[in-house]
C-alpha cells in the first residue's frame, strides 16, 4: 500500500498531465486516481490502529471498507461508466442521418464530439470541429450585449436551418407582432431600458417585410440598420455611456475574438483554417474596427458604437467549417459508426492506398 502512495500515485499524476484534458474518459480517470489515493490513505491509517473503541460500528462495517470502496470506485469509473457511455453513444448514432442537423447534434454532444474529433483528426480537418466549439463560446459571451440592445429577442443558434440551406446559419429570431422598440437611458445606472409599444404604421410594416424576406447573409445588416435607426431617435441620450456590466461583456468579447483570430486566421497559426481569403480579410477588417473603437471606449473617448457590433464577425467562417465537415467527414463517420465491420475498414484502407493517383480505380462497397 505504501508503494502506491510513493510510486504509483506520482506516476498517475504525471500521466494525467501528459494526456491532457481532451483525452477520452479523462474525467473518470481523474476521479478514480484521486479517490483511490484518499481511500488507500485511510486504509493505511486504519491498519496501524491496534484497537477500536467503537466495537458496535466495527461489528457491522468491515475493517477493510476503504479497500472495498476503492475497488468499487475503480470498477465504476473504468468499466461500468464507459460501458454506459458506449450504449448511449450507440443509441444516439442510431438516430443520426447524413444532414447538417445531425452534424450540429454531433458537435454539440458531449459523448459524440470526442469520437467525431478523433475521426476529423484522422481526416486532417479537426480544426474545423474545434472552431465550432470556440464559435459557440463566443456567441454565448456576446449574448448579454445583444439582450441589452433588444429585449425579448433571442439571438440564438438554430440548427434547424442547416437542413434547408447551403448557407446554413439561423441568425435572428425576429418579432412577429405589431410592436415598436423604444429605448430609454437611465442616468443613475448608465443602462438602456427597452419598452415595447403596440402600434400600426407603414414604417414598422416595412421593417418587418425587410426582415422576413432577408436571407441568412443580410439579416444581420438589416437588423443592424433597425437598431442604429432606433438608437439615433433617442433624445437626450449620450451614446458613449455604457454600464459596467456591458463594459465587462465587451472586455470578454475583446479577449475571445483576438484569441480566435490568432488561433485560426493568422498565417501558420496552430489551427489555421483553410477558408477563402475574402472571408479572412473581412474578419481582419471588422476585428481592426472593433479593437480601435474598443480602445477608445476604454479611454472614454468618442467612438463609433456600431463598430462594436461584432456578433456576426465569424459567421461566414463558421459556415465554411460546417460545409467542410458535412461534405468531407460526416457521411463516412456515420457509416463507420453504424456499420463498424470489416467491409468499412477495407474500404477506408483502399481509399487511403489509392488516394492521390491519377488513374486509380475506386471500388464501391454496398
Amino acid at each position: 500500500m505504501a508503494s502506491f502512495l510513493i510510486v504509483v500515485f506520482p506516476i498517475s499524476l504525471l500521466v494525467l498531465v501528459k494526456l491532457g484534458n481532451n483525452f477520452p474518459e479523462m474525467k473518470s480517470y481523474k476521479i478514480s486516481v484521486i479517490i483511490s489515493f484518499v481511500l488507500l490513505s485511510l486504509f493505511i491509517i486504519s491498519a496501524y490502529i491496534k484497537s477500536f473503541k467503537c466495537s458496535t460500528i466495527i461489528k457491522y462495517i468491515p475493517y477493510n471498507i476503504a479497500f472495498l470502496l476503492m475497488n468499487c470506485v475503480f470498477i465504476y469509473t473504468q468499466l461500468i461508466n464507459p460501458i454506459i457511455n458506449l450504449v448511449k453513444t450507440e443509441i444516439q448514432v442510431h438516430g443520426l442521418e447524413v444532414n447538417k442537423k445531425s452534424l450540429i447534434k454531433i458537435l454539440n454532444s458531449n459523448l459524440l464530439y470526442d469520437e467525431f474529433l478523433d475521426y476529423c483528426n484522422s481526416k486532417c480537418c479537426g480544426e474545423y470541429a474545434i472552431f465550432h466549439c470556440d464559435y459557440m463560446i463566443f456567441r454565448r459571451i456576446y449574448n448579454p450585449i445583444s439582450s441589452k440592445i433588444i429585449e425579448n429577442s433571442q439571438l440564438i443558434y438554430d440548427s434547424n436551418d442547416f437542413t434547408n440551406s447551403t448557407f446554413s446559419m439561423s441568425c435572428i429570431s425576429v418579432l412577429t407582432t405589431n410592436t415598436q422598440i423604444t429605448t430609454n437611458f437611465e442616468p443613475e445606472t448608465g443602462e438602456y431600458s427597452i419598452n415595447m409599444q403596440n402600434i400600426e404604421n407603414e414604417k414598422l410594416e416595412e421593417k418587418k417585410r425587410k426582415m422576413s424576406t432577408a436571407t441568412g447573409d443580410n439579416k444581420s445588416s438589416v437588423l443592424k440598420s433597425v437598431i442604429t435607426e432606433t438608437l439615433s431617435n433617442i433624445k437626450g441620450v449620450d451614446p458613449q455611456e455604457i454600464g459596467p456590466d456591458i463594459q465587462k461583456a465587451y472586455e470578454n468579447v475583446y479577449k475571445i475574438i483576438n484569441e480566435m483570430n490568432s488561433k485560426y486566421f493568422e498565417k501558420e497559426s496552430t489551427l489555421e483554417l483553410n477558408i477563402p481569403e475574402r472571408i479572412i480579410k473581412k474578419i481582419k477588417k471588422n476585428l481592426s474596427n472593433f479593437n480601435e473603437n474598443y480602445d477608445k471606449m476604454k479611454l472614454k473617448q468618442s467612438y463609433n458604437h456600431e463598430m462594436l457590433n461584432c456578433e456576426r464577425i465569424f459567421d461566414e467562417a463558421h459556415r465554411e467549417c460546417i460545409e467542410t465537415l458535412y461534405h468531407n467527414v460526416l457521411s463516412t463517420f456515420i457509416s463507420k459508426k453504424k456499420n463498424n465491420n470489416a467491409i468499412t475498414e477495407l474500404k477506408e484502407s483502399k481509399e487511403a492506398i489509392d488516394g492521390g493517383g491519377e488513374n486509380n480505380i475506386y471500388i464501391r462497397f454496398r
